[in-house]
């Protein structure tokens, strides 16, 4: 999407699109990083996606090596924890309304100019993928 954008600044004026920074609130007890974190667990601004704004799963940083030759590794890249059955169960009524605000952000992604339209389909393979059966139903 960065490429994009700046091939249509540099080649036609274009100015892309702006976001919030990611807002910090210098506490390390709630995931280990100074960022703030929204009522889902993620990380709150910057440029955000489907992932984090119709989420099945919580995002961090840092990430914590096993071993000592791990560490830096694994320091620059972050942690994806899925949520349990009766979190998803809380969020949406079904796989049908999870898949429906997927969808919308999605669209709303692609108006504001973050995401590519040939990128949407893999987005909706992702929350296809994503096991949501209400209470009752398993």
């Amino acid at each position: 999407m960065g490429l994009d954008h700046l091939v249509a600044w540099a080649d036609r004026g274009v100015v892309p699109p702006h976001a919030a920074p990611l807002e910090l609130d210098n506490n390390t007890a709630n995931d280990g990083s100074r960022l703030t974190l929204d009522a889902n667990g993620n990380v709150k601004g910057g440029v955000r996606n489907t992932y984090v704004d119709v989420p099945a799963a919580a995002y961090g940083v840092p990430n914590a090596g096993a071993t000592p030759a791990a560490q830096f590794n694994c320091s620059i890249a972050g942690w994806r924890l899925a949520y349990d059955a009766p979190t998803l169960n809380n969020l949406y009524k079904n796989k049908g309304s999870y898949i429906s605000a997927v969808n919308r952000r999605l669209m709303e992604l692609v108006r504001e100019g973050w995401m590519l339209p040939e990128y949407a389909e893999d987005v909706r393979a992702d929350a296809q993928a994503i096991d949501i059966t209400p209470p009752g139903k398993r």
